[in-house]
């Protein structure tokens, strides 16, 4: 299982457009009919860089390298591309995997 994390910094003025095209358009297509990812989990990110900049990250599950792979093909890189066209800069993100480790108890 991998976590596919992409962190978004956005301007304040754009937040509740910009929640409303994640929860409409962005997540749905990550998550639709289990094919890609699970278990979405949406985050506000507490800390600042010392600027005005709201941040988020966005989690989710997949199970293999491969579903990450087809659903940026499929789905990611037209959705990334609208992100950065429609915003013009006001909303930033990069996006990784990650792989769980064992942690000692």
């Amino acid at each position: 299982m991998l976590l596919y994390n992409t962190t978004f910094a956005i301007e304040p003025s754009i937040e509740q457009e910009f929640l409303q095209w994640l929860h409409s358009e962005f997540i749905p297509s990550a998550t639709a009919d289990g094919q890609y990812f699970d278990s979405p989990e949406l985050f506000r990110i507490e800390s600042r860089a010392g600027d005005d900049a709201i941040s988020f990250a966005l989690h989710l599950r997949a199970p293999s390298r491969d579903e990450i792979e087809t659903w940026y093909a499929d789905h990611g890189s037209r959705l990334l591309a609208y992100l950065m066209q429609h915003w013009n800069g006001r909303a930033l993100c990069f996006s990784t995997t990650l792989t769980a480790l064992p942690c000692p108890m």
